[in-house]
This record gives C-alpha cells, sequence and structure tokens, in this order.
C-alpha cells in the first residue's frame, strides 16, 4: 500500500510539472503575441492604438 502512494505523489508532481512547464511556454507565447500586436501599430493611429490594448487586455483576461 505504501508503493501505491509512493506512485501517486510521483504522478502529482510530474502533473504539477508539466502544468508549470506549460504555464510558462503559454505566457512567453502571449508575450511575443503581444509585442508583434505594439509593433503594428503607427505612431499617430490612436484608434488603431485603442484597438490593440483592447485585444492585447482581452488576450491576458482569457490567459489567466
Amino acid at each position: 500500500m505504501a508503493e501505491s502512494k509512493e506512485i501517486d505523489t510521483e504522478s502529482f508532481s510530474k502533473t504539477i510539472e508539466e502544468i508549470s512547464l506549460r504555464h510558462k511556454k503559454e505566457l512567453k507565447e502571449l508575450n511575443c503575441q503581444i509585442t508583434s500586436l505594439r509593433k503594428t501599430v503607427t505612431k499617430g493611429d490612436k484608434k488603431r492604438k485603442k484597438e490593440v490594448q483592447n485585444e492585447i487586455k482581452k488576450l491576458e483576461e482569457d490567459l489567466r
């Protein structure tokens, strides 16, 4: 019976590691996407800038 608890603990810690790695990857991808969106806005285009800011806000909320 002690073996099954040990195996469960190992699989649990592996699962947590996998989730943590996936979360880091998703954050990195989000940051890249946000950066590319910001670069698409020209300096004088206030309307497009506001649209991009709203899109970035939505993406960040979806991740969290």
